[in-house]
């Protein structure tokens, strides 16, 4: 199945790894090292079997907030309470 690039006010709430790098505005190799070296939120499983990986386009959106310094409220990202680039 080939998907086809999504509207920007169309977006699912949970973003296949292809539709979450369209995104964020990079390809599918540079959001999963961005993802591995910890700048979007990791991919969830989803579905009866586990194997539909998933990211929530809220959590990518409250991280890019943090990036941009549109948001500094770390308890309210869901990173734990460390704020983007400061080490605890």
């Amino acid at each position: 199945m080939t998907e086809r690039p999504t509207p920007p006010n169309r977006w699912p709430r949970y973003l296949s790894r292809k539709l979450a790098a369209e995104y964020c505005g990079v390809s599918e190799s540079t959001f999963d090292w961005e993802v591995a070296h910890g700048i979007w939120p990791q991919g969830e499983r989803r579905g009866r079997k586990g194997g539909r990986l998933t990211w929530d386009k809220e959590l990518i959106d409250r991280r890019g907030d943090i990036r941009s310094g549109l948001s500094s409220e770390a308890g309210e990202s869901g990173l734990g309470g460390i704020e983007w680039g400061k080490s605890a």
